[in-house]
């Protein structure tokens, strides 16, 4: 194939996304047909990274992601938000909140303790 040819196929969303024109939704595993292409320059140890150029639903503009050969995903390219992303991004955050609320905690109770022992 011809770097500078695009083919057309049907292709199937591996995650949600979110269109940033419209703010129309498309779901995982939403078929539609695609543009194909290979980027230049864009290889990560001899492996090929491609673009997956789609329309939105919604308002019919072209929607792009691309292959990340290097830790084996898709990324949102053009026009489009990964809404995968966002949920991941929220755990980690959450997570991360619990663990200071109970350090938080912790110094509390030394405080407490601490203060106990003086009154005596």
């Amino acid at each position: 194939m011809p770097r500078d040819k695009k083919s057309t196929m049907r292709f199937c969303n591996p995650f949600t996304v979110k269109c940033l024109y419209c703010s129309e939704y498309i779901f995982k595993n939403k078929r539609h047909n695609a543009y194909q292409e290979e980027i230049k320059g864009g290889d990560y140890y001899g492996i090929k990274v491609y673009r997956f150029m789609f329309k939105c639903t919604g308002c019919k503009k072209m929607l792009s992601i691309k292959t990340d050969p290097k830790n084996g995903d898709y990324q949102a390219e053009n026009g489009c938000l990964r809404i995968d992303n966002l949920k991941k991004e929220a755990n980690i955050r959450k997570k991360e909140n619990e663990t200071d609320i109970e350090k938080i905690k912790e110094e509390i109770k030394k405080l407490y303790e601490i203060e106990k022992s003086y009154k005596k």
